[in-house]
């Protein structure tokens, strides 16, 4: 039987800042907090077999499955299909902004300069075909 641990990253800067993040261009470190947060999934983990770590190009990611699986021989792979949705011209706007936007439009129109939450929810369904396969 196929085990699959889906997790999100750990707290960021714009997270405690309440504001938005689509693009993995952008840089954006854990906090403090969020080193512990990953820190303690490690601890979370260590009794469970861990064949490989998937991460978005989310710089995040990354940082959050390092930290949560240090010490341990895991091969790293990133897979832009399962990054964040593209929020275009809400890039690093308020998360009240991001949510008013989506208030007033369904999941199939497109953020200004992005995706819809459709569009992203396609590739997510992508991804994890690929993965059961």
């Amino acid at each position: 039987m196929r085990l699959f641990i889906l997790t999100r990253h750990a707290n960021t800067t714009l997270n405690a800042e309440r504001r938005v993040n689509g693009d993995p261009r952008v840089p954006v470190p854990l906090t403090p907090e969020g080193r512990a947060e990953a820190e303690r999934l490690g601890h979370q983990l260590r009794e469970l077999p861990v064949d490989l770590c998937l991460h978005t190009r989310f710089p995040r990611t990354r940082q959050t499955a390092e930290l949560a699986l240090a010490g341990r021989d895991v091969p790293f792979l990133e897979e832009p299909l399962l990054d964040d949705i593209d929020v275009g011209d809400l890039e690093g706007e308020t998360v009240d902004a991001y949510r008013a936007w989506k208030d007033l439009h369904t999941r199939a129109d497109r953020f200004p300069g992005g995706e819809s939450l459709d569009d992203a929810a396609r590739r997510y369904a992508q991804a994890y075909r690929m993965l059961l396969d």
